[in-house]
């Protein structure tokens, strides 16, 4: 690839441009008896089919591909980019199943005037491309000179991040998740927080899509199960007549792992602890792209007895004549519906929606997000069984938490009637 770079500036005119593509493969490790070269080499394969007959094509590590267009200005390279992310997402059949793949391509320009080196050109695709996951996975970024700062700063918060790990940085708190007609505790929800003694709490916004960029998602996520499921067991005992249960979001690459199943056996086993006061929850977007290898993995997170949620239901793309068909126990309604409940009808309605819908499959409901009590009331009225948000509490440490649980809030204080004007 670099000997194909470097002839590009012999080039007398025009633009060349270099993109380098991150290919999503989910659930490429449950294809039986396929490996993960044979997925990638298909998308290398579906790459050329698309690519102008001038194009050059390499992979250039792990799921990345590299491309350079020579000869094409900006305007033309958006218009065949748009085209190129549609037909790399339409599903394609491989071992019996169907997949669909999902890119974020950086772009790099090298004009005529002023030529990069070939290192640099590979390098501002690269800086582009990890702009454009921050974004969005599903994009393209044309490569701009502040980017730069940026991809020094991330490279920072990399060192940061494996220095947290080192130093016992990372921390959960845990949302309280209540009975809406009750205000019983039923449950909390784990979040992770990450403290920098010398700046203090790091926003997960700031580190979360690193750490999946990353794969340190995968040491993360396994640290926060076994951290929630312990401190599930410690209030257990502590409570033993106050039944709970956690909630822990799964990461699209854990979601991956071809151990995840162990794992969590293990955990469960050494703390002895049933799975079946733990939830899962797991973001539409992990699910879809391969129906059949999600309700697999589900159903063998079932045979521990763990618990399945689908997270921030109605703001993905999941079918609903699919839904059915996993195994899953909890819709949990995204905070964006229930927050413009107060003054939108529509959104009021597509809360209604999901929650019929939920009934209607057995499911259990959980509204996210209830900051006003007129959120609690209609989500009452509607049917909706459970619900966290700063009506109830905020996130809590774990000290917070355990004063939560042995004095709760009084009954009669719960959800008391707004004050008429």
């Amino acid at each position: 690839m670099k000997a194909t770079l470097i002839r590009v500036f012999i080039w007398p005119s025009g633009a060349a441009v270099l993109a380098a593509v991150s290919v999503l493969i989910l659930l490429l490790l449950y294809l039986p008896n396929t490996s993960g070269d044979r997925v990638l080499q298909t998308i290398g394969q579906r790459l050329r089919q698309f690519l102008p007959t001038s194009a050059q094509l390499a992979r250039v590590g792990g799921d990345e591909f590299a491309f350079l267009l020579p000869g094409h200005d900006q305007p033309t390279v958006d218009q065949w980019l748009n085209r190129l992310q549609t037909e790399l997402s339409e599903p394609f059949s491989l071992a019996r199943r169907r997949l669909s793949v999902a890119s974020s391509m950086g772009v790099a320009m090298a004009h005529g005037d002023h030529p990069p080196t070939p290192q640099d050109l590979l390098r501002d695709a690269h800086t582009a491309m990890y702009r454009a996951k921050a974004l969005n996975e599903y994009r393209y970024e044309i490569f701009a000179s502040t980017m730069h700062e940026e991809a020094v700063r991330r490279l920072e918060l990399e060192s940061h991040l494996l220095s947290a790990f080192e130093n016992d940085e990372f921390l959960l708190h845990y949302q309280p998740i209540v009975c809406l007609q009750s205000g019983q505790i039923t449950g909390f929800e784990a979040l992770v927080r990450w403290y920098r003694p010398e700046e203090g709490f790091v926003s997960p916004g700031q580190f979360i899509q690193v750490t999946e960029e990353t794969g340190l998602i995968v040491h993360l996520g396994q640290w926060i199960f076994r951290a929630a499921c312990a401190q599930l067991k410690a209030w257990e005992q502590q409570f033993p007549d106050h039944p709970l249960t956690m909630s822990i979001n799964l990461s699209r690459r854990q979601f991956h792992q071809t151990d995840l199943v162990e794992q969590f056996g293990d955990t469960l086993r050494e703390l002895e602890l049933g799975g079946n006061r733990v939830q899962l929850e797991i973001t539409e977007s992990m699910i879809m792209h391969d129906v059949d290898g999600a309700t697999e993995l589900m159903h063998r997170l079932k045979g521990l007895g763990l618990k399945l949620a689908i997270d921030d239901f109605g703001t993905g793309y999941s079918s609903l004549s699919y839904l059915h068909r996993f195994p899953t126990d909890t819709l949990k309604i995204d905070q964006s519906f229930v927050g413009r409940m107060d003054q939108s009808g529509d959104e009021q309605e597509i809360v209604h929606t999901i929650i019929a819908l939920g009934q209607k499959l057995r499911m259990d409901l959980v509204a996210e997000g209830i900051e006003t009590q007129t959120q609690l009331n209609r989500l009452r009225a509607m049917g909706c069984q459970r619900g966290q948000g700063y009506l109830f509490a905020k996130p809590l440490g774990r000290d917070g938490a355990t004063a939560l649980l042995a004095n709760p809030w009084p009954r009669a204080s719960f959800g008391a009637p707004e004050e008429q004007p």
